[in-house]
C-alpha cells in the first residue's frame, strides 16, 4: 500500500537555512553523518489530513506517554501538552503523562520505576513523547524496555544530549545508553529541536550538537527536524500552533505502523 503523504526537499546552503528570517521551505542538509532538517510550519491542510487518516486508523489503546523535564509535572502539564493530549483524544489516542518523583532532583532509577511500570500495563500500541530531561528518561525506558515490546515511536523534544554524564552525573549514575536496545524497540526515532534554545546552549553545546549526539545515540536511527523561531525551550512556545510540529510527528507514527499492522509483509 502507497503512503498516504508525498515529501518534497530540495538541497540549500547551511548556513542560508539558519539565518535570521528563514523560515519556508523544507532543506535537507547533509552534515558530517547525519541529515538535518529545517521545517516549515505544520499547515493546517497537513494536519487536517493527517488526523483524519489517523482516526481512520484509530486503534484500541492507542497510547502516548508522557514524560515530563526537570521541574516539570505530569498531573499539571504545561499548556501544549494539554493542547496535543486534547488533539490526540479527537484522533482516539489517549495520552498518559505521570508525574516522575523527585522532579525538582531526579534520578533515573526513581523515574524508570515509574515509565517502566506503566509500559507493561498498556495493552494497544505505544509512543514515547519526552520534554527537556524527560527525552533521557524515554530512551532509558527503551533501553531497559522488555525484549518483545516495540513502540510506535519515541519522540524528543528539547532535550538534552551532548555530554550528558557531565551535565547531570548524579542522574545517570550507573546508567548508560545504548543503540542496539533503542533500534530494537522502535523504527521511528524523532528529535525535536528548537534551534536557539537558551536551556540547552547555556552548557556550551549548540542545538545541532545536541540532535546529533541523539541520532548517534540511536545508532543514526531516525532524523532531526530543528525550528529555527523557537527561543524558549517549548516551555513557553509564543504561538501553540508550533506544538504542531510535534503533533504531525506523532500521528505520522501513528499511521505509518498502523499501516504495517493492518498489511504485514
Amino acid at each position: 500500500m502507497h503512503s498516504p503523504f508525498k515529501y518534497y526537499t530540495v538541497s540549500i546552503n547551511f548556513s542560508r537555512a539558519l539565518a535570521p528570517g528563514w523560515v519556508r521551505g523544507l532543506a535537507t542538509i547533509q552534515v558530517p553523518r547525519q541529515i538535518i532538517t529545517v521545517a516549515p510550519e505544520v499547515s493546517s491542510r497537513e494536519l487536517d489530513a493527517l488526523k483524519r487518516t489517523a482516526k481512520d486508523l484509530a486503534e484500541e489503546g492507542a497510547t502516548v506517554l508522557f514524560l515530563h523535564g526537570w521541574n516539570g509535572s505530569g498531573r499539571y502539564p504545561q499548556e501544549w501538552v494539554l493542547d496535543l493530549e486534547r488533539n490526540l483524544g479527537d484522533v482516539g489516542i489517549q495520552m498518559v503523562r505521570p508525574d516522575l518523583p523527585n522532579s525538582i532532583y531526579p534520578h533515573a532509577i526513581d523515574q524508570l520505576r515509574v515509565s517502566l511500570g506503566i509500559i507493561k500495563d498498556l495493552k494497544g500500541p505505544v509512543q514515547i513523547m519526552c520534554h527537556s530531561l524527560g527525552g533521557v528518561v524515554g530512551v532509558l525506558t527503551a533501553h531497559y524496555a522488555p525484549n518483545n515490546l516495540m513502540f510506535d515511536g519515541i519522540t524528543l523534544v528539547a532535550s538534552p544530549a551532548a555530554d550528558l554524564w557531565n551535565m547531570f552525573p548524579s542522574f545517570f549514575y550507573n546508567h548508560s545508553l545504548s543503540a542496539a536496545s533503542i533500534m530494537g524497540h522502535t523504527k521511528n526515532f524523532t528529535v525535536v529541536q528548537p534551534l536557539k534554545d537558551y536551556r540547552l546552549t547555556r552548557h556550551g553545546w549548540s542545538a545541532t550538537d545536541h540532535a546529533n549526539r541523539w541520532l548517534d545515540i540511536a545508532g543514526g536511527l531516525g532524523k532531526a527536524i530543528f525550528l529555527p523561531e523557537w527561543y524558549k525551550h517549548l516551555g513557553h512556545p509564543d504561538k501553540i500552533e508550533r506544538c504542531n510540529y510535534v503533533l504531525a510527528a506523532l500521528l505520522r507514527n501513528h499511521i505509518v505502523e498502523s499501516l504495517i499492522r493492518r498489511n504485514p509483509a
